[in-house]
């Protein structure tokens, strides 16, 4: 599956330049990677307990109700989010892919 960042990267490439976009590439890395060693490092934290998922972290961090509220709220929110930027994102594009199915020349979307 390819995510909308993916699909997004030669545009954003070709609209910084090679030393901006390297650099950003560069960052936007060492900011998943740091992300992706806070997890693991919080995995076990706690002595003979294991967060495997963010709800128990959340309700280990902020209590029972009060972590579940705060992580399935956001969790619900991205979701949510994702979804309507993709149907906006798709319909948008929509009435061009007939216009470029027909046409003999090139056609950028």
């Amino acid at each position: 599956m390819v995510g909308a960042g993916v699909l997004s990267l030669p545009y954003a490439m070709s609209e910084l330049g090679w030393g901006p976009g390297v650099v950003v590439l560069v960052l936007s890395w060492i900011i998943t990677l740091y992300t992706l060693w806070q997890i693991v490092e919080m995995h076990e934290m706690v002595l003979g307990r294991h967060f495997d998922r963010y709800h128990e972290l959340g309700q280990y961090a902020f209590g029972e109700k009060l972590g579940l509220y705060i992580v399935l709220s956001q969790q619900l929110l991205v979701e949510v989010g994702v979804n309507i930027v993709y149907m906006v994102s798709g319909s948008s594009m929509t009435p061009s892919i007939p216009a470029a199915i027909r046409s003999k020349k090139p056609t950028t979307l």
